[in-house]
């Protein structure tokens, strides 16, 4: 089960999928810190796979993983 900070940023992804945002976006638009938005992440992209992060831009980059949406 997913919590509801979690639930909120797979549901920001989701509106700008397939592009994503940092973590910094994600935080202010959730008004909630950025190394606990940073932490959940990493926890979705890492744990759950539900969320990818592109380390070859910075700041880096989450968006939904391609297994998630089925491509």
């Amino acid at each position: 089960l997913l919590g509801p900070r979690q639930a909120e940023i797979l549901t920001l992804l989701y509106r700008v999928y397939p592009d994503g945002h940092d973590t910094g976006h994600l935080s202010r638009t959730m008004k909630y810190d950025q190394p606990d938005v940073y932490l959940t992440c990493n926890k979705l992209a890492g744990k759950y796979g539900l969320v990818e992060k592109d380390t070859t831009v910075s700041p880096h980059m989450y968006r939904l993983s391609a297994k998630l949406m089925g491509d």
